[in-house]
């Protein structure tokens, strides 16, 4: 499939099919598999709705997106697109304030005043 057919657009290298879903590369390592790592942009095709009827509650009795995009790459087609990004972990505080922290750093408007002052608080 090219990304010109997909309807997709915007800066990536890759477009290509996937059967492996998880929600971290922590857990594909410990399960010992490539695997795609989904992270929060999704073009998702109807049939993700029965899927996500089939999802049992996991951790803290939530259903997890990423368990019915497993079952759709079970069942395939599916498609991801691999991209070279700057990708941040917000689900934790300190995964947020380094995102923050990093993002204000490299920020035009804000960089070099958060700076100085981040260099004051050391």
């Amino acid at each position: 499939m090219s990304a010109k057919r997909s309807g997709l657009t915007g800066a990536f290298d890759v477009l290509a099919a996937a059967t492996v879903v998880v929600a971290s590369v922590a857990l594909a390592s410990m399960v010992g598999v490539l695997a795609w790592q989904v992270i929060g942009r999704y073009v998702l095709t109807p049939d993700v709705f029965d899927c996500i009827e089939r999802v049992q509650p996991g951790a803290g009795g939530e259903i997890q997106l990423t368990d019915a995009l497993r079952m759709q790459a079970e069942a395939g087609p599916f498609h991801g697109v691999l991209t070279d990004i700057r990708r941040y972990d917000t689900g934790n505080p300190f995964g947020w304030l380094t995102a923050v922290v990093e993002l204000a750093l490299d920020d035009d408007r804000i960089g070099a005043q958060f700076r100085d002052w981040l260099a004051a608080r050391m």
